[in-house]
């Protein structure tokens, strides 16, 4: 997964490499605080209420938490585009080919491990996303679908999105749920000779069209080709395709993308669970989230703060284990914090969060130290694990 390792290519513009290898932290840990609430049984109730934790989670995993997983497609596209010279059928097999190794592999190995958890599970004391056996999963979805919509989680806790067409979007995900960026981002990359040809002939109005058709949220009803993952990768090659940097396109809308942040914020709490209006707001909001999130991080590179590149490396291992241990995490902080208060609730909701980053990194930290060939052939063999 490119967008979590940082580039190599000396030609990357300094202030873009930095930006990028600034965001890969805290992004990735925006994508565990998603989905912290996700894993506890108090979930329902929360979101069923008004109070203080049905707020915070709105705001963050509602909200803020999902301008991750967008600004990762976006500096996808970027990085397959970079410095390109001349489009033809060579260029892109050499592009595919390293993707091969830096996606596929990692693609099938932790699904694998996705499929040995879903075993041992209920003997951990975790919460599976299905109750039934894992026997009848494989009858019923077929082994080959672990690897690509065996899994739709999100329709446990709530109904599939509904498009403004009435055409309902399927969230289905393979066995190891977060690989479903991995698996859109696969088959984008096999299209990007389209998605190139497009760009070419439309420029920014291809551009506009995906947008309005990602706020819409009209697509393919199918799972693999999301218009989260074509809209945003398309922003990213099509600033990549006409050299324009990634954060000096972004600072001319910096004011913009925090006014409209906010405002956009505040009515997703306002409007969400009441209204249909609030997916169309959550959308917008990710549009204008990620623009906010390469102008903060442009900020704090300028006041050269380090503390995210420090932990920048381990942001693949933790986005693809996480899975693994916050189902757990959130087990035992029910077993030894009691309690349904909207305090109690947001302080569980936080921590299952953090203990599981502070988990991820340390065993990313030991494999590093005792197994850094085997750390770096399941992260991909992006780069030397120093």
């Amino acid at each position: 997964m490119a967008m979590l390792y940082s580039n190599t290519n000396s030609r990357l513009d300094s202030i873009d490499s930095k930006a990028i290898e600034w965001l890969r932290f805290p992004l990735a840990c925006l994508i565990v605080l998603w989905h912290s609430q996700l894993v506890g049984a108090e979930y329902k109730p929360v979101v069923a209420s008004n109070g203080f934790a049905f707020i915070l989670k709105i705001l963050l995993s509602g909200g803020i938490c999902r301008i991750a997983v967008p600004a990762f497609f976006l500096i996808s596209g970027y990085l397959f585009f970079l410095n390109l010279e001349q489009w033809d059928t060579a260029t892109w097999l050499g592009k595919i080919k390293r993707r091969f190794h830096t996606l596929f592999i990692p693609y099938i190995i932790w699904n694998i491990l996705g499929i040995v958890y879903l075993c041992i599970s209920p003997y951990l004391g975790a919460v599976t996303d299905r109750p039934d056996s894992l026997l009848s999963i494989f009858q019923e979805r077929g082994w080959i679908r672990m690897f690509w919509d065996s899994n739709r989680v999100m329709e446990q806790w709530s109904r599939p999105a509904v498009n403004i067409l009435g055409i309902t979007m399927h969230n289905g995900m393979p066995a190891n749920t977060p690989l479903w960026f991995v698996r859109d981002l696969i088959v984008i990359h096999l299209l990007s000779p389209v998605l190139y040809a497009v760009l070419k002939n439309t420029k920014q109005f291809g551009i506009g069209l995906l947008a309005v058709l990602f706020v819409l949220n009209i697509w393919l009803p199918m799972e693999g080709f999301s218009i989260t993952g074509v809209c945003f990768y398309a922003i990213g090659a099509y600033l990549s395709i006409y050299s324009k940097g990634l954060v000096s396109s972004f600072r001319k809308l910096k004011n913009a993308s925090y006014i409209g942040s906010i405002a956009l914020l505040i009515l997703l709490v306002i409007t969400f669970g009441r209204h249909g209006s609030a997916q169309y707001i959550q959308r917008l909001f990710q549009l204008t989230g990620v623009i906010a999130a390469f102008n903060l991080a442009d900020r704090f590179i300028r006041k050269e703060n380090p503390i995210c590149t420090r932990f920048a490396d381990s942001s693949f291992f933790i986005y693809a284990a996480h899975a693994f241990i916050i189902s757990i995490v959130a087990f035992l902080l029910r077993k030894m914090m009691p309690g349904t208060s909207q305090v109690m609730l947001a302080v569980k909701y936080l921590l299952s969060a953090a203990c599981t980053v502070t988990i991820c990194e340390c065993i990313y930290q030991a494999l590093k130290k005792y197994c850094p060939d085997f750390l770096s052939f399941i992260c991909g063999n992006r780069r030397k694990i120093r």
